[in-house]
């Protein structure tokens, strides 16, 4: 959510000088906006893709503009009135860390997840402005700017990733994942981990249990769920040595239990650290920290006992990285999540801070996977105003 953090008066910004008993009263109202918002958690939380009608805007609930775009907007005044009822939040402008209404209201931005660097960047803004004096689209061309972004993304991954697909969001890399998969082995089952969440189109609606939940969307046969290696309120906890390694086994029991059913594995998408149900980072042993297995190694495997990466590889699977919410350096020493494991996907995926607030997502795999696609295109994938303003 969005947390208000300071209610301006007359146009006065944060960092403006007050006097001591003005900073109490705002101390004050930050407590209690607080207070409110804890209060409503899990309303929010419940209600946060749900589409008010008529009948509920009167109510108090909060606001919900991941779907403005469902409804007319000839009045706007009304459609407030109507369909957000007193909680609307009118954003008009963004700098760095907050965002202000048209009050002059600011609010720390506790939702954005594509401004990477902050809003409105003075180099990301200088960066686009100056592509879009020259060249906004170029749908079937190369270029120059096309290029150094692609060699730039992938010198940040290591080999055999040297292939860079681009989309238009997270969504997109993933569906496209899953599709490598299935090109390259002939399989489109999948295991995903329970509470995950990979993408808000069909196919990633079907290998994202968190929205099963949220819309009583009905599983489909094609889709495996493993437990989520949750070592605070899981099955296998801290004081269990062998907690990864419990974990891992039941996806294999999962992938076993589906072979005997006469189908096959094609992946297994996952988050390298978990974002959605909760945050936190899985055991080393799941993903087995001390080795570095790549496609078709010939390495000598003994020494690993069960491990998720181990597992599907041998029952002819791929391994796909969903970085889009942990990547780009959100997870602390190193660009990408998996590489805190010392392990390497076979397919990585990335979206949202890819271009700074401009759409853009990306698949990154080696060649050999890449080859049994065929080919692939997309009308605005690496948009030369998105390249521009990601390269800051």
């Amino acid at each position: 959510m969005i947390v208000t953090v300071m209610e301006e008066s007359h146009g006065v910004h944060a960092g403006s000088s007050r006097d001591g008993a003005s900073r109490t009263e705002d101390d004050a109202e930050i407590d209690r906006q607080l207070e409110l918002f804890m209060s409503r958690r899990s309303e929010v939380v419940n209600n946060l893709h749900i589409l008010p009608t008529p009948s509920s805007a009167a109510s108090d609930g909060p606001p919900n503009a991941c779907n403005l775009h469902l409804i007319p907007m000839k009045d706007s005044k009304k459609l407030k009135s109507q369909v957000f009822g007193k909680s609307t939040l009118d954003i008009v402008k963004g700098m760095k860390q907050h965002v202000y209404d048209a009050n002059g209201v600011q609010y720390l931005d506790c939702v954005n997840g594509t401004s990477h660097v902050g809003h409105c960047h003075p180099q990301v803004v200088a960066a686009g402005n100056r592509q879009m004096s020259r060249l906004v689209t170029s749908q079937g061309f190369t270029s120059d700017l096309l290029s150094r972004y692609v060699s730039a993304l992938v010198d940040t991954v290591p080999e055999p990733l040297s292939v860079c697909y681009l989309t238009n969001s997270g969504s997109e890399a993933n569906d496209l994942a899953l599709r490598l998969a299935a090109a390259y082995n002939g399989n489109s089952d999948i295991v995903v981990v329970e509470d995950g969440y990979h993408g808000n189109i069909s196919s990633l609606i079907d290998a994202s249990p968190k929205m099963h939940q949220r819309y009583n969307h009905v599983k489909k046969d094609h889709i495996h769920i493993a437990r989520l290696p949750d070592m605070f309120r899981g099955k296998y906890r801290y004081d269990d040595e062998e907690a990864g390694m419990k974990f891992a086994k039941e996806v294999e029991n999962k992938i076993i239990q589906t072979e005997g059913k006469g189908r096959k594995i094609g992946g297994f998408l996952y988050e390298p650290m978990f974002t959605i149900p909760g945050v936190f980072i899985p055991p080393q042993s799941y993903y087995q920290h001390v080795f570095r297995f790549v496609l078709n190694s010939s390495s000598d495997l003994t020494h690993v006992k069960i491990c998720v990466f181990r597992v599907v590889r041998e029952h002819g699977g791929l391994v796909i990285a969903d970085e889009v919410q942990c990547g780009m350096g959100r997870a602390g020493d190193n660009m990408w999540g998996f590489q805190d494991f010392g392990l390497v996907p076979d397919i990585v995926t990335v979206g949202k801070g890819l271009g700074n607030g401009f759409p853009m997502g990306a698949v990154l795999c080696s060649k050999e996977v890449s080859d049994r696609l065929g080919g692939y295109f997309s009308t605005f994938g690496g948009n030369p105003v998105a390249c521009a303003t990601g390269m800051i």
